[in-house]
């Protein structure tokens, strides 16, 4: 994977979501993961911003509040606060109450409640939770009622109900969802209607609906939906109209416009961006 793919991959992860791919330090991230970075604005009585990072090399997360004039970083209290045996990624709630760490040797997820003045993590009773084999990434849906966890030793998506006041996970009926050949990213859309996720053994992407009710997934009509090479990375933009694919394999972000009915993908019609364009994706 070249320099350029790389730093593509990192502003497709970014630019929607508040969160990256990059875990700067002597101990990378294995670069299968989904948010190995994450970031959010705590209101509660002003604006106390907080931002987590795994370490895979010590089987942690380091927790640091931000500075909302420099954006300088202080380490929490206490950080790091430990993890299972390979952390590969992180999710906060988007209500900024728990976090989510898939550990991908230990296979099962971490939880977290986050205290609100201060961002230091509580281990959620109960935790560590169950996941398939070989976790590598988790999201949220918008309203903080359901996680889902993708791994790609398994080849499935794990859905769980989060617990509105204790953040313990609870396995949706049905659950593992069958996914395509080694999943590592998943994304749900701004509405909490539809989750998409990137299968880089079957260069393709997996298309859900969301039952509001249980969280449970349903394939979308005509899923899943070709890709480029090695699909590294899903998001989806503020609006819910498009979703782009990072593809490493071939040198290139694949752009869709979404059904917003039905969640089906369809290419643009330029839909191998070329990494020199990744500049442009900001302007939409």
């Amino acid at each position: 994977m070249n320099a350029t793919l790389r730093a593509s991959i990192v502003l497709l992860a970014g630019m929607f979501a508040g969160c990256s791919n990059t875990t700067p330090g002597p101990r990378a991230l294995p670069l299968v993961s989904s948010g190995a970075t994450q970031s959010f604005t705590r209101q509660s009585g002003g604006s106390v911003q907080f931002a987590y990072v795994v370490n895979v090399g010590s089987n942690s997360v380091s927790a640091y509040s931000i500075d909302a004039a420099s954006g300088a970083l202080t380490q929490v209290k206490g950080s790091p606060f430990g993890a299972g045996t390979a952390p590969n990624g992180i999710a906060v709630d988007w209500t900024g109450k728990f976090a989510y760490v898939p550990n991908s040797r230990a296979n099962n997820i971490s939880a977290y409640s986050i205290v609100a003045t201060s961002g230091v993590l509580n281990k959620v009773k109960g935790s560590p939770f169950g996941a398939g084999t070989g976790p590598v990434a988790v999201a949220a849906d918008p309203a903080g009622s359901f996680l889902y966890v993708v791994s790609n030793g398994s080849n499935n998506v794990s859905a769980y109900a989060i617990d509105a006041s204790s953040g313990a996970l609870t396995t949706v009926k049905g659950s593992p969802f069958k996914a395509g050949v080694r999943p590592n990213a998943v994304a749900v859309d701004p509405a909490g209607k539809f989750a998409y996720i990137s299968n880089s053994g079957s260069n393709d992407v997996s298309a859900y609906s969301i039952d509001a009710t249980s969280g449970a997934l349903t394939p979308v009509k005509g899923s899943p939906f070709r890709t480029g090479s090695e699909p590294f990375s899903v998001t989806v933009n503020p609006t819910g109209r498009f979703a782009y694919v990072a593809t490493p394999g071939s040198d290139n972000i694949y752009g869709y416009a979404i059904n917003a009915g039905r969640a089906h993908l369809r290419r643009l019609r330029d839909h191998r961006l070329p990494i020199r364009a990744r500049a442009a994706l900001w302007k939409l």
